[in-house]
């Protein structure tokens, strides 16, 4: 669940390949997701169609379907792994 949780944030600051992101996407257990995300979140976030889409735009909408909290956690615990990392 941490590598999800790392995936998401690492697209969401520095991602620049929607392809890569849509592929990753769909190839991910999808019960790991829900329980990560939420169920009604998940499936918007697999729903969304990604054609025609800049990486701004995607970007914007995972913002959108995550709770703030969410991001917050995610985002605390992505510096975290990176400070020890280095």
């Amino acid at each position: 669940m941490q590598e999800l949780k790392e995936f998401l944030i690492n697209f969401i600051w520095d991602g620049d390949n929607l392809i890569e992101f849509e592929r990753w996407l769909y190839e991910q257990d999808s019960i790991a997701f829900e329980k990560l995300i939420g169920e009604i979140n998940y499936l918007e976030l697999i729903s969304f169609n990604y054609k025609n889409k800049t990486i701004e735009e995607v970007k914007k909408f995972i913002k959108t379907i995550l709770p703030e909290n969410l991001i917050v956690k995610f985002e605390n615990d992505f510096l975290k792994n990176r400070l020890l990392n280095e």
